[in-house]
């Protein structure tokens, strides 16, 4: 079975004045569908730089991004804004969350930029938010949630539009022992439910031991890259 995800020799340059600095020196990496993925490495290591080019909220300066087959390299904006829209889900360590809508409003939101009709968004929104344990919650903001809560309403939205790919950078980092042990249960059980492939950037060597894979970024470069055994 092909990887639903490559990455083919990605180089990420940025220039500070007279100076170019290098994220991501010829990454090659592949991802099957249904991968619970780790990458970790030290600060400036390129992770996060790694997660925005294939999300596609960054472009690479060299090499490409393969989703399904398709590369992101010969695609518009438009089109990638749909490849984000359709095929990609996003959890960030900020929670992001929109702070005048509700749990269930921020859940629907992606759904309505979609076109799906009123009846089946809140449907969809209050099967995640019973999934992600928030039953009960759904007409609270943002603002009335703990830290734990916005990101379980993060997650159920990153899962909303039945994502082939959910991107999380650092989803633990803001979050205290308990919750984040409560998030990884959460994030491995919805792994395990609805197939996307997880990848996720970060430090917690708690969200380390939760992945199956676990691939260490060096100074851009991919230094190991190791899969437990079943």
């Amino acid at each position: 079975m092909p990887a639903i995800l490559e990455c083919r020799q990605l180089v990420k340059q940025y220039h500070q004045g007279d100076t170019t600095v290098e994220a991501l020196r010829g990454v090659d990496v592949h991802f099957d569908k249904g991968e619970f993925v780790s990458i970790s490495g030290p600060s400036g290591s390129g992770k996060s730089t790694l997660l925005h080019i294939i999300g596609s909220l960054e472009q690479p300066s060299k090499g490409d991004v393969i989703l399904d087959g398709v590369s992101l390299a010969q695609e518009t904006r438009q089109q990638l804004a749909d490849i984000r829209l359709n095929r990609i889900g996003f959890v960030f360590q900020a929670y992001n969350l929109i702070p005048v809508l509700t749990a269930a409003e921020n859940v629907e939101f992606i759904l309505q930029l979609q076109g799906v009709d009123a009846k089946t968004r809140h449907a969809r929104s209050a099967e995640l938010l019973h999934e992600v344990g928030l039953d009960g919650l759904q007409n609270r903001k943002p603002g009335q949630l703990s830290g734990g809560q916005q990101q379980r309403v993060a997650v159920a939205r990153a899962l909303a539009s039945n994502p082939a790919i959910v991107l999380a950078d650092e989803p633990t980092a803001n979050l205290d022992s308990k919750n984040s042990d409560e998030l990884l249960a959460l994030m491995s059980k919805l792994n395990q439910v609805s197939s996307a492939t997880i990848i996720v950037a970060t430090h917690d060597p708690k969200v380390i031991a939760h992945t199956r894979r676990h691939i260490v970024l060096t100074d851009g470069r991919i230094e190991t890259d190791e899969t437990k055994a079943a």
